[in-house]
């Protein structure tokens, strides 16, 4: 909880001054680190470290991510943009801790799973996203 209320001081603005891609991108980067480090790491105090960098990501990916998204996308897509963005959240905040809880009772399928997905993104956003209109704009390249 305290990297995400940290970074959220900073985050959107970063991500107006330097576009929304390289934020998101950033961000996904940043997550992809923390959950390699939470499933190598056997020290509680470097784990409370890597939760924390974890959760620094989550205005980036979720928030800046959400804007991102929206102006990609024309108006008339733009609530199925939001709907899907919504059913992945519920997705990976209730339903993979419930797989964890429920089914498998251990965490490295888990998160190697989150961290597979992290990674598809990172390659998706970098190779297949251009950069959103706004920051075109608020630079003057339009």
């Amino acid at each position: 909880m305290a990297g995400i209320i940290f970074s959220l001081l900073f985050v959107p603005l970063i991500s107006d001054k330097y576009g929304r891609k390289n934020v998101f991108c950033g961000s996904i980067l940043l997550s992809i680190m923390a959950q390699f480090g939470l499933i190598v790491s056997e020290n509680y105090q470097i784990t409370l470290i890597l939760i924390a960098v974890f959760g620094m990501a989550w205005p980036g990916i979720s928030l800046v991510g959400l804007i991102y998204g929206l102006e990609l996308f024309p108006k008339h897509l733009q609530k199925v943009f939001l709907w899907q963005f919504i059913q992945m959240n519920i997705v990976s905040i209730f339903l993979l801790p419930l797989v964890y809880k429920s089914l498998v009772k251990d965490w490295y399928p888990v998160q190697s799973c989150a961290l597979l997905a992290a990674l598809a993104s990172l390659c998706f956003s970098i190779l297949f996203m251009p950069e959103s209109l706004w920051t075109y704009y608020s630079k003057g390249n339009y």
